[in-house]
This record gives C-alpha cells, structure tokens and sequence, in this order.
C-alpha cells in the first residue's frame, strides 16, 4: 500500500479517535458529575469502539499491507476481537505505546493494561447485544474515574500517532 494511502487511513483513524473522546470528556462527563444509567450503556459502546480504532491506528502505522482491499479485509476478519488486534500488533509494540496487556475476561470486557492505569473495556459485540441474555449492569459509582483513565490512556496515544499520521 502507498504510503500516502496508509497514512490518510491513519488520519482518518486519529480523527475518529480524538473527537469521538472529546464527545465523551466535555459532553458527557461534564454533564453528568456521576455516573447516569440512561447514558452509561453509550458510553460504554463509545468507548469501546475508540479503544478497538486505536488499536487498528496502531496495526495501520506499525503494520504494512498490500493494499487498501487487503487492509480492510483483514480488519474484517479480525472483527471487534480487541485480544486478536493486540496480538497481530504484537506485545513489543504494543508496548511502545504504553499498553501492556489486552486480556478477554470472562465478564463479556477486555482488561487493558497501560502506563497511564488498568481499565476495562466492554465487548463491542456483547454490550451491543446484551438485551438477548437480559443483562443488567449495576453501576459502581467508579464508572467515571474508569473513563477517564481511558481516555488520557487513548488521546495520548492518539496524540503519539497524531504526528505520523500529519506529517
């Protein structure tokens, strides 16, 4: 793939990324000083979803592939599987970044280990679907304190990528 087609993917990405989390940082969070239920669940899928994008912003920068088609087939097949992007990362570059573990729980969330904190992600594909198993989440009151770790976590990997993908 040109690199100049990998690196308007890589903008793209970064792009998503840092507005998607400033949604969440001076809308939601400044919003509501607690955790609200009406809302958690989106934020939830949001967070998700930036986490999953970050990562492929790291497959796209560390990673060389034929072909724009290539690209997205294999982002494809690899799904919303964020243990399976973080092993085709590779742990060594992952920790380049400051991520030091992507692990599935048993409790439908990845756990993601980073300089910055340890947070936990939902499954993209289960906290979109957890209505056919009739889940309830019962909120901690520690939701924002989570959120926040992850979004310094994400922008300032984001930021990191931000240079790359604007040079």
């Amino acid at each position: 793939m040109r690199q100049n087609i990998q690196q308007a993917i890589l903008r793209r990405l970064v792009t998503r990324i840092r507005t998607g989390t400033m949604f969440i940082e001076f809308v939601y969070l400044e919003r509501y000083k607690t955790p609200d239920a009406a809302w958690i669940r989106n934020i939830y899928i949001l967070l998700s979803f930036y986490t999953e994008l970050l990562l492929k912003a790291i497959y796209v920068y560390e990673k060389k592939h034929g072909s724009k088609t290539e690209l997205d087939n294999f982002f494809r097949q690899q799904g919303h599987k964020l243990e399976r992007i973080a092993d085709d990362i590779g742990a060594d570059v992952l920790v380049k970044y400051g991520i030091f573990e992507v692990k599935r729980m048993r409790t439908h969330e990845y756990r993601i280990q980073t300089d910055v904190g340890t947070f936990c992600v939902k499954d993209f594909v289960d906290i979109r679907y957890d209505f056919i198993d009739g889940r309830v989440r019962k909120l901690t009151g520690r939701e924002h304190d989570m959120f926040k770790i992850q979004i310094v976590a994400i922008n300032r990997i984001a930021a990191f990528l931000n240079g790359p993908a604007w040079a």
